[in-house]
Formats: C-alpha cells, sequence, structure tokens
C-alpha cells in the first residue's frame, strides 16, 4: 500500500543522505549512525558527525604532542592521514620531509 511507497521513499532519501555524507569524508557506518541520532535530518548528522570528528583529531593531536612531535608537523601529518599511526608513519617516512620536524626548530 501508500506507506510500502513512503517506506521506500524515505530508504531512498536515506541512502541518498549516506551517500552526501560519504563523499563528504564521513565513514559510512558513522554516517548512518549520526544520521539516525539526527532522525533524518541530514543537517544534523553534519553537526554530529563534524563535531565528533573534531573532538577526535585534537584528541589525536595531543596524543602526538604527547609523544614529543612538533605541533606543526603533528597537525600536518594528522591533516593528510586517517590515524595517528599512519600520521606517525607519514612523519617518520621519506616522504613526509618537506614536513617540519622538530629538531628543525
Amino acid at each position: 500500500g501508500a506507506s510500502d511507497f513512503s517506506e521506500d521513499e524515505d530508504a531512498s532519501l536515506r541512502d541518498e543522505f549516506i551517500g552526501r555524507l560519504h563523499e563528504m569524508g564521513f565513514d559510512e557506518k558513522k554516517a548512518v549512525r549520526a544520521l539516525e541520532a539526527a532522525q533524518g535530518d541530514l543537517g544534523r548528522a553534519v553537526e554530529i558527525l563534524s563535531k565528533k570528528a573534531e573532538s577526535k583529531k585534537d584528541q589525536n593531536l595531543q596524543m602526538m604532542l604527547d609523544m614529543g612531535y612538533a605541533e606543526d608537523a603533528a597537525h600536518s601529518a594528522l591533516q593528510r592521514c586517517g590515524s595517528v599511526d599512519e600520521a606517525i608513519d607519514l612523519i617518520a617516512s621519506e616522504d613526509a620531509q618537506e614536513l617540519p620536524r622538530a629538531c628543525d626548530r
């Protein structure tokens, strides 16, 4: 009946929103959870994901600073990488020569 159509429509819209969030760089599973928490409101889901991402970025930067990495190097590496481990690998690798190092200060 009509309710089946609206459920399909809702599912289609939900999939479209999840696709948009994924295109913005958010993890698909996290996008699904944020969209559910936002009760289908795309703008609210973006806010939820952005706040969580910002909080996580701050934690990751602090972790790298605690390990003794220079703030500018850690910040640059974290912007380019998905995790602290990847950021450390980037700084340590030959590919990271353009990044400021703690010993260059």
